[in-house]
């Protein structure tokens, strides 16, 4: 089942929609289209297979031929053109939990942080309160959103890592006399 990764670019996306300060309901489409795929019981490639990708809350046309698309090749045109668009240090921040892509973009905008290292350092030395809106206790939840994705580094949600780990057990299949994924 593909819907977990198709879900996950949809929601990168919107992320990074939002950070170019696109149309809200384009964001908003991108979200809920991300919503439903995760939702699904059935596998996006049997949804399009019955010709019913269409029936799918906030799938249209467009997002229909971006869904097949990744189907066909493994990736989507215009994420990998929106990713170009978007410094990857801006991209990184969104990963903390708690900064959100617009904060992301003002920390970004003010300061050109590149590393996460760089914002915690920012927050700790009180440099980032020197921004309009940003207070003490919107660096203490930085530091806390750091803190949980430097121990959460290298540990994977398992909706999301186990497609994966289907898929590659599916791959190596016929090249060996057992597969299974652990750990």
């Amino acid at each position: 089942m593909r819907n977990l990764e198709i879900a996950s670019i949809f929601g990168h996306i919107a992320d990074l929609l939002e950070i170019q300060s696109a149309n809200p309901f384009r964001v908003r489409a991108y979200r809920r289209a991300a919503d439903s795929l995760e939702a699904m019981t059935d596998s996006i490639e049997s949804v399009v297979g019955r010709g019913s990708l269409r029936d799918i809350p906030g799938i249209g046309e467009d997002l229909a031929r971006k869904i097949g698309e990744y189907l066909e090749t493994g990736k989507m045109a215009f994420f990998e053109d929106l990713k170009k668009e978007v410094p990857p240090g801006l991209i990184r921040l969104t990963e903390i939990p708690g900064v959100g892509p617009k904060t992301a973009k003002t920390i970004y905008d003010q300061f050109k942080v590149q590393s996460i290292d760089e914002l915690d350092e920012l927050c700790r030395t009180g440099r980032l309160m020197s921004v309009q809106g940003f207070k003490k206790k919107t660096c203490d939840n930085i530091i806390r959103g750091i803190e949980i994705f430097k121990r959460r580094r290298g540990t994977y949600l398992l909706g999301k890592i186990k497609p994966i780990a289907d898929h590659i057990c599916q791959y190596m299949a016929p090249h060996a006399e057992r597969v299974a994924y652990a750990g």
